[in-house]
């Protein structure tokens, strides 16, 4: 099981990239330990977090893969 980091999102002035899992509970501990809501959206994007920059640094120490 893993999570994984998208791509850098370039949006006005908001930077942010997504984190998706192989599965909800894994989403949701990487949520906790990040201090994150789960977005719970519908749509193609599906369940997933926004992580500023510094999120996605602590994620990829934490063990997120680049890339799904």
């Amino acid at each position: 099981m893993a999570t994984y980091l998208g791509r850098i999102i370039h949006s006005g002035t908001k930077i942010y990239s997504h984190l998706t899992a192989d599965n909800l509970t894994e989403l949701w501990n990487m949520a906790r330990r990040l201090n994150v809501q789960v977005k719970a959206e519908a749509g193609s994007n599906g369940p997933h977090l926004d992580l500023s920059g510094h999120q996605r640094i602590l994620a990829r120490r934490y063990g997120a893969k680049e890339g799904r």
